[in-house]
């Protein structure tokens, strides 16, 4: 029996969550979490990312406004919830940026919480300002950030995400 090849993670741009805020037809949390993709989308060089320490320094609101797309994390009933995140194609979340390993890392649902594994990149991965070792696992809180060779991503709960961007509508 072949494993099946992995969807890709559909992505939406944040102005359409701060629409449907401002419409009144997003009032309730979505039902999973989201990645939050901050560095520029087109020609995402790694120079233009947002440093380690300007996440830092920044409120969870302002980080998210800073986003350009949203991805929202799939949880899944029957079988284990994993995102791969690197350029391979056979990747949920496939990053085109030379600096980001074919598989980079790895997001993955366990005993309900979300935690992030590097798989090995050449180039590392960084959370919340601390690389972790090859093939080490941390969990990911609320608000998390996630630096993969450049790319900026921040990881946001269901609740979390709708308050930020209920403040970013009314601002």
């Amino acid at each position: 029996m072949t494993e099946a090849e992995p969807l890709p993670l559909s992505a939406a741009p944040l102005d359409a969550y701060v629409r449907r805020v401002r419409s009144g037809k997003l009032t309730q949390p979505l039902p999973n979490p989201v990645l939050l993709w901050v560095a520029p989308v087109e020609g995402a060089a790694p120079s233009q990312a947002l440093t380690l320490s300007q996440l830092a320094t920044d409120d969870p609101t302002e980080a998210l406004a800073k986003a350009s797309l949203v991805f929202e994390l799939p949880v899944k009933k029957d079988e284990p919830s994993r995102v791969v995140l690197g350029r391979g194609r056979d990747c949920e979340l496939c990053i085109q940026v030379p600096s980001v390993s074919r598989h980079h890392a790895e997001l993955a649902l366990w005993d309900g919480s979300w935690r992030v594994k590097d798989l090995g990149s050449h180039n590392g991965t960084v959370l919340d300002k601390e690389r972790l070792a090859g093939n080490e696992t941390r969990a990911l809180a609320d608000g998390a950030r996630l630096w993969l060779g450049g790319i900026t991503l921040v990881f946001m709960g269901p609740t979390s995400f709708l308050e930020h961007v209920g403040k970013l509508a009314w601002r």
